[in-house]
């Protein structure tokens, strides 16, 4: 399958700044074969944010081949960002709870690398090729292969998890193997297959249409969607959210969502 690059633009482009390093990624890619996606982040509260839309389209693609994500910032400029429930149109501010950055959004599931336009290109691509080789889940029983934006736990976990005895910790906390209950009270059991989609986690290819069935009450969202889970709402490792009614049923958004008319 072939691997893909997303470069994310800051907010305000200065095109003498980011078009030599556009090219250089064009050139880079067209040598080796790789798929190119080029997005841009929008400003809020003087924060760079990635669009819900390309939020999901993004993780979707970290769990169906290898993804570099190439952040192309100014010195000293934050982010980006995501949200982890959908905004809505109107929104000049945000609760912190709400956010994430997305470089934890790819941790575990993709190469993240921070491009400084003041700086020389590196060699990023030798870096991405070595995390290729390398697998970082061993199956379905890790904690690194679930959604960890929607499955509620404290945030310093994203980075314990890098290492043997934070995932020890992890499973002491919330659960071992299958069987996992987050913060809000969900408890996440490994349901049946739906469908055949294999998809991947840092090198680790999951069983064929492998899910949680997210099981509890209450409200349960997704970048881009929200439920209101009567009884329990299946969810897979890319954070692909369904179910039918009676156990679920969605929440309607009243107005748009913020960017995605926006987004390229």
């Amino acid at each position: 399958m072939t691997d893909e690059v997303w470069a994310l633009l800051p907010p305000r482009v200065d095109d003498a700044r980011t078009e030599p390093i556009l090219r250089l990624l064009r050139d880079e890619c067209r040598e080796r074969g790789w798929k190119m996606t080029v997005r841009h982040t929008y400003s809020l509260v003087d924060k760079p944010f990635l669009s819900p839309t390309d939020t999901v389209a993004l993780y979707g693609s970290l769990h169906r081949r290898s993804v570099a994500i190439l952040s192309i910032q100014a010195p000293g400029n934050p982010g980006p960002y995501f949200f982890t429930r959908p905004p809505q149109a109107g929104t000049t501010a945000y609760r912190a709870e709400n956010i994430g950055s997305v470089r934890s959004l790819c941790r575990h599931k993709g190469f993240f690398y921070r491009w400084r336009w003041d700086r020389e290109a590196s060699n990023w691509p030798q870096i991405f090729i070595a995390w290729k080789s390398a697998v970082g889940c061993s199956g379905t029983h890790d904690p690194r292969c679930l959604p960890l934006h929607v499955f509620r736990c404290g945030r310093h976990w994203n980075r314990h998890l890098l290492r043997a005895e934070g995932r020890a910790a992890f499973d002491d906390q919330y659960g071992t193997g299958h069987s996992r209950t987050d913060e809000r009270g969900f408890r996440w059991e490994k349901g049946p297959a739906h469908g055949r989609d294999v998809r991947i986690v840092s090198g680790c290819e999951l069983p064929a249409g492998f899910q949680w069935d997210v099981q509890g009450s209450g409200e349960f969202w997704t970048p881009k969607a929200g439920w209101l889970v009567r009884r329990y709402v299946n969810v897979a490792p890319d954070a692909t959210a369904w179910g039918k009614e009676p156990h679920v049923k969605p929440i309607r958004l009243r107005v748009p969502l913020i960017f995605d008319p926006l987004s390229p």
